[in-house]
């Protein structure tokens, strides 16, 4: 069904093509033919109706044509070209008339204009037509039997060429439709591309400068950040230090009169007094410790915390904190061991932050460590030398190993609580041991004991002070 409507839809256009010029073609030549006759008086009176009867047919087909009857128009002027040369035998007769010969281009228009099988008839007609001519008017047998055998072959000629060259232009308008069709859809497409286009560069456009206010909303936000964090730490270091001094004289004072009678004109401290005394003290330490921590990080934070490295070997700190241990540890059921063979390598540091590293490991060790044993060692490799402090004590769960190093952070656990601390040590740690290039960790298992790290990059030819700055630091 779709392709018969296909098909009629392309005879259609083919006819509506065709028919102008088809009728042009009609009109002029039968004028000019009209004249003719009219001039020529030889010519029989009656001839004038041939040209006539072409000029109505053309006539009737242009209306037709105008009302959109294209394939009656295409019959008007198809039996007006076929059957009008072939009524001209008896008035010519039919040996020596070429116009008998000019229906065939009433058949080719039929082809053209309305359908093979309309040519096909439109022949038959003519030929049935032409026989009843030559009968009528008894033409000779021979020149009878020459024409409609000329006439048969050109009829069928033209029918068979006709119908073919139909074909082929039913093809070039197929192929003209769809491509005009495919093209439509092309342009259809991309108007929609170039409308989503439009949309897309108009949304690019609307998140760019959300994206610029939120930049610049974020750049204002981190100004203020770091300007409240400057004045955080600024006023961290700045009360700290206002603090140490008052502490420090409590402490001083607290000392005197618990240890040094003899200030007092060896009047000792009456027993009622001396363990409140004795607390005071013990607790300005702890708030004095406290501070200096808060001092510490403050610097770290506020990067002015300067390292005053120097190439050292670790022998001598590494003794001295064992020394310190020791102190640590009188009169409890705790081992200190010694983990390290002299001879480590050097390493360019500050020896007064690795000393506070190191005591503040072994101060923790102790702390959560009842009975047991507690290690530091220390070896070296290739490229960096690895101390440790390893402690039996209550240890620390996997979940809360990657938080203890967190600033003011300790381990949700109720003899942590019990063992006091302010969660600032190893964050103090870990940003000291960072700032030397190396990195500090720990492994632990909870209920076993916990083994605390740090490695310190060895020192290289390219770390190595110059003799300019050697220079510099002796003047």
């Amino acid at each position: 069904m779709n392709e018969f409507r296909d098909n009629a839809g392309r005879d259609d256009s083919l006819a509506q093509a065709l028919l102008p010029l088809i009728l042009i073609g009609t009109v002029i030549p039968a004028l000019i033919l009209l004249m003719l006759v009219l001039m020529v008086g030889k010519i029989a009176g009656s001839a004038w109706i041939y040209p006539t009867a072409l000029l109505v047919a053309a006539q009737s087909a242009n209306k037709a044509r105008q009302r959109g009857w294209s394939q009656l128009a295409g019959w008007l002027l198809g039996g007006a070209f076929g059957f009008l040369p072939v009524l001209t035998v008896p008035l010519f007769g039919l040996n020596g008339n070429p116009l008998v010969y000019l229906a065939a281009v009433g058949v080719m228009i039929a082809a053209l204009t309305v359908s093979a099988k309309a040519a096909v008839s439109l022949a038959c007609g003519i030929f049935a037509l032409l026989v009843a001519e030559v009968l009528v008017v008894g033409a000779g047998i021979g020149v009878a039997a020459g024409v409609l055998g000329v006439m048969l072959v050109l009829l069928i000629g033209i029918t068979a060429l006709s119908a073919a060259a139909k074909i082929s232009i039913h093809d070039t308008i197929g192929w003209a439709l769809d491509a005009g069709a495919k093209s439509n859809r092309r342009e259809e497409l991309l108007r929609a591309t170039q409308v989503d286009l439009q949309a897309a560069i108009h949304e690019r456009e609307r998140l760019n400068t959300q994206l610029q206010t939120l930049n610049k909303d974020l750049d204002a936000a981190r100004c203020a950040a770091e300007a409240a964090y400057r004045s955080k730490a600024s006023f961290m270091a700045t009360m700290s230090h206002e603090l140490r001094t008052p502490l420090n004289l409590i402490i001083g004072f607290s000392t005197a009169m618990v240890e040094h009678p003899e200030m007092y004109d060896n009047q000792p401290l009456p027993q009622l007094y001396h363990d409140d005394v004795a607390e005071i003290r013990r607790n300005s330490k702890h708030l004095l410790g406290l501070i200096n921590d808060i001092l510490d990080l403050a610097k770290v934070e506020a990067g002015r915390l300067e390292l005053h490295t120097r190439l050292i070997t670790l022998d001598g700190l590494l003794y001295e904190a064992l020394k310190t241990g020791e102190g640590l540890l009188i009169g409890r059921p705790i081992k200190l061991r010694r983990e390290f063979e002299p001879g480590l390598a050097p390493v360019m540091a500050d020896e007064g932050r690795v000393r506070q590293v190191l005591l503040n490991l072994l101060s923790n060790a102790s702390k959560f460590t009842d009975a047991g044993e507690i290690g530091l060692g220390a070896r070296s490799n290739d490229r960096e030398l690895v101390v440790w402090v390893r402690d039996s004590g209550i240890g620390i769960a996997s979940a809360d190993q990657p938080r203890i190093f967190g600033e003011f952070e300790q381990v949700e656990h109720e003899e942590s609580k019990q063992r006091g601390g302010t969660g600032l040590g190893l964050s103090i740690c870990r940003w000291l041991i960072q700032m030397h290039g190396g990195r500090m960790w720990v492994e632990s298992t909870a209920g076993k004991g916990s083994v605390f790290y740090f490695a310190l990059p060895l020192a290289t030819m390219a770390s190595l002070p110059q003799p300019e700055e050697l220079i510099a630091q002796a003047a």
